[in-house]
Order: structure tokens, then sequence, then C-alpha cells
């Protein structure tokens, strides 16, 4: 497993961060509500729909992340690894060439649902998790995110270090955010 700095990373999970909320303000600010909505075909999500997706998925990790980092103790630890899991979750979840190099199902309770929220709104929403996220990580300079562990959306069995959960969040982010622009795409092309 390659080593890592933990500054390093907190400060490069910071950049990305800030870049994704830019990205997904422009995307849909430039976008007709419809175009937001619409699915771009049968069975796929619309790009609302991903967002939605993305902000499920920080609202069920943010509160595990916090509760992590208050039960952790002051560490001064800077050289980590990425556990064999968390390599993997990683990895998978970068995009390539624009589409996710492993298709993956999404559990139950991260799926969209059908809100009658504007896009806008779920921006909005959007735009607030991250910046939670933000807070967490400036919070998470003080302790050592490799031994911190947060339980994972699939449950208690499996628990990843706080260091691979940061990364595995933004490239999962940026995973969705590629959909969704796949998505607005597709849906300007058959107008």
């Amino acid at each position: 497993m390659r080593k890592y700095i933990k500054s390093d990373l907190l400060a490069r999970c910071n950049s990305s961060i800030q870049a994704q909320i830019l990205e997904v303000n422009t995307l849909f600010s430039q976008q007709k509500e419809d175009f937001l909505i619409t699915a771009p075909l049968p069975g796929k999500w619309s790009a609302k729909q991903c967002l939605e997706h993305l902000n499920a998925t920080l609202e069920l990790y943010l509160p595990r992340i916090d509760s992590v980092i208050s039960q952790s103790m002051n560490d001064s630890v800077n050289e980590l690894k990425h556990g064999f899991i968390g390599s993997r979750l990683l990895n998978s979840m970068i995009p390539q060439e624009g589409k996710p190099l492993i298709k993956s199902r999404t559990f139950k309770v991260l799926e969209p649902g059908v809100s009658g929220n504007p896009a806008l709104q779920v921006v909005v929403g959007f735009a607030v998790n991250m910046k939670r996220l933000k807070v967490c990580l400036e919070k998470s300079s003080h302790i050592n995110i490799q031994r911190a562990k947060v339980t994972s959306a699939a449950g208690p069995i499996l628990k990843l270090r706080l260091g691979d959960v940061y990364p595995f969040l933004i490239n999962h982010n940026q995973r969705h955010i590629l959909q969704a622009e796949r998505a607005i795409q597709l849906c300007l092309k058959h107008k």
C-alpha cells in the first residue's frame, strides 16, 4: 500500500470540495429545470436525482464522521497508508474516460427520492453538505485518520478508515457529477 502524508491528503480533499461545489453550481445554474429533472433514458437518473443521491450519501456519512472525530484523541501521526478495502473502494470510484470503472448498485437508503424540491434547492443542499464535509476535514487534522473508523453504508460489518472515507466521498461525488453532466447532455440532445 502506498503511503501518504495526512496534510497533503486533507489539502487535496479540501481543493476537490471547492472545485465540486463550483462545478455543480455552474452545471445546474446554466440549465432549465426541465433538463435537470428529466431522466435521459428509462431507468436512468436525472441530473437532479444524481445530486439527491450525493446529498443522501453525504447526509448518511457526515454524522458518522462527526461522531468518530469527536471520539478520537489528538494524534500527530502524519504518514499513513490506505487500507486494502479503502484502496479498492477508491479505485472503483475513479471515473475513467468520463465513465465509472466499475458499475455498482446503490443501497436502497441512498437511492434518490422523488422530492418536490426544485433542483436549485438540491444544489444549495449539496453546497451546505460539502461545507460540512470541509469542516470535518479541518477537524481531522488533529487526529489519526488511519485509526479512526467510520461505519460504511453497508452497515456495521464494514468499517472504513477515515483517511479512506474522505477521498472515497470525493471520488463518489465526481462519479455522479459526471453522470449528471451526461444526463443533461442527453436531454439537450433529444429536446
